[in-house]
């Protein structure tokens, strides 16, 4: 943390995060920081519940307390998770939420290699849905492209 604030980051992001206890660890560690801000985003079992199992509206209820918690969210989590996410962070805070999910891709572990996803996942199908449920920063994650990002950024220029 002490050599990206050396490197005058504008803001930290705490990602990628599957339990609880390491978000409560990382609120610790953020405190010794006061001047520094942080987001907050988490990988998930279900819409509803983190990795370790925690239901998200109790996660994102805590951090909503931390002023230098600036924004929560979700990311690498496929699609289909995250409008039901959205609508549960949505509940539980006021502040942004950020979302990057990956392409729907599977990860094998063990013959190390990427399994396409069979839904044919397109960004441009979801968008305004997840601006509509209450998406601020969106982006993506594991396997998605350049082509997803320009998507993403041009359809976000479109709806200013």
């Amino acid at each position: 943390v002490e050599t990206l604030i050396d490197a005058k980051v504008d803001v930290l992001a705490f990602e990628t995060i599957p339990s609880f206890a390491e978000a409560q660890a990382l609120v610790k560690l953020l405190a010794e920081f006061p001047t520094f801000s942080a987001w907050f985003s988490f990988t998930l079992a279900d819409s509803q519940h983190i990795s370790d199992g925690t239901e998200l509206s109790v996660v994102v209820s805590y951090l909503d307390n931390f002023q230098q918690v600036v924004a929560i969210g979700i990311n690498c989590i496929p699609p289909e998770l995250v409008t039901g996410a959205i609508k549960v962070m949505k509940g539980h805070t006021n502040k942004p939420l950020v979302i990057y999910p990956n392409s729907g891709d599977k990860y094998d572990a063990v013959t190390k290699t990427w399994k396409e996803s069979s839904t044919g996942f397109r960004f441009e199908e979801k968008i305004d849905e997840w601006v509509q449920c209450g998406a601020n920063l969106i982006g993506g994650c594991c396997r998605t492209t350049p082509n997803d990002i320009k998507t993403i950024d041009k359809h976000c220029q479109v709806n200013k």
